[in-house]
């Protein structure tokens, strides 16, 4: 008997937890356009609809600390891409993936960035334009910018805060404005 209240009490502190990290992304449903938009999903809560009528999807990543916040807009396109702050992790992977690495010859840039493409020429090109540069350098400029990609026909940037520092509409619509114009850019000069 004593086994069954052990499994309630754990299972309702399971079922509070889970429940209580769609409230971390309810009131990310102001930033979309739609007024009616709500939280999905229980394991990996989510929001789905557009941003700028462009459609993208919210994904909180449960189980992680620091906290992980996906931001995806879909594109349609089957690009790969990947921008990370340089690392002695993203030192290694360039070792590892050397036929994807991009280098974009601006030594300041590829300095505080390891980028990950195919096609490789193509993508160094558009990475050196100033406004691209510049929304790159922008949303890593913010602390809880973790990488941007560009996979499975969408455009993601991962983001990552802990609880105590809240995943807050007035530090999402900032990320968001700068995808948007990121994928503008991406869509006018990559075919």
């Amino acid at each position: 008997m004593e086994g069954v209240y052990l499994f309630i009490i754990f299972a309702s502190i399971v079922v509070a937890v889970l429940y209580s990290n769609r409230r971390i992304l309810k009131p990310l449903t102001e930033v979309l356009d739609e007024e009616q938009a709500e939280v999905k999903g229980i394991l990996n809560p989510r929001i789905e609809g557009h941003f700028h009528g462009r459609e993208v999807r919210l994904v909180l990543d449960q189980g992680r600390r620091p906290e992980t916040l996906r931001m995806e807009f879909f594109t349609g396109k089957s690009w790969q891409l990947e921008v990370k702050k340089r690392t002695i992790w993203t030192a290694l992977e360039e070792q590892v993936r050397p036929s994807s690495h991009t280098a974009t010859h601006e030594s300041e840039f590829d300095s505080r960035f390891a980028i990950f493409s195919f096609p490789s020429k193509q993508f160094a090109a558009w990475l050196v334009k100033p406004e691209v540069k510049a929304s790159i350098e922008e949303l890593f400029d913010r602390d809880d910018i973790k990488q941007i990609e560009h996979g499975e026909q969408s455009l993601k940037a991962t983001f990552e805060f802990y609880l105590s520092r809240k995943c807050s509409p007035a530090r999402v619509r900032p990320v968001l404005e700068l995808m948007t114009r990121l994928l503008q850019s991406l869509e006018s000069n990559i075919r």
